[in-house]
């Protein structure tokens, strides 16, 4: 965040330096009320951060508990392409097929059924 902030500001002042005419003729009345404004502005952006990082956790969690629920269901779960191939495959399915999750991961799902029962 702090590295974020600098390439923020480096930019800015990169930006001033290229336009003085920007801030040249300000007053310094205005000027008290754009340094008030733009506190104003950073503890907002500082509170939406926060709530973004809150929310950020909340699905790092969703998501930790689905992969978890998918990963050790009992039952076998593979997800499919639209053309038949893996896309996802649980421990599960995995351990039923005798492979590692990532060699069933691409293939196509006929190659893994029975050849009477592919129809």
């Amino acid at each position: 965040m702090k590295n974020k902030t600098l390439s923020l500001r480096k930019r800015v002042q990169e930006f001033l330096d290229k336009h003085p005419e920007s801030v040249k003729n300000i007053a310094s009345v205005d000027v008290k009320k754009l340094v008030e404004d733009l506190h104003v502005h950073h503890i907002e952006l500082e509170m939406q951060n926060d709530e973004l990082r809150k929310i950020q956790q909340k699905l790092e969690a969703s998501r930790d508990l689905y992969s978890n629920l998918y990963d050790f269901s009992p039952v076998g779960y593979i997800t499919v392409s639209d053309k038949g191939f893996i896309l996802e495959a649980n421990l599960t399915v995995a351990a039923m097929l005798g492979m590692e999750r990532i060699y069933l991961i691409g293939k196509p799902l006929g190659r893994f059924i029975c050849k009477n029962d592919q129809n």
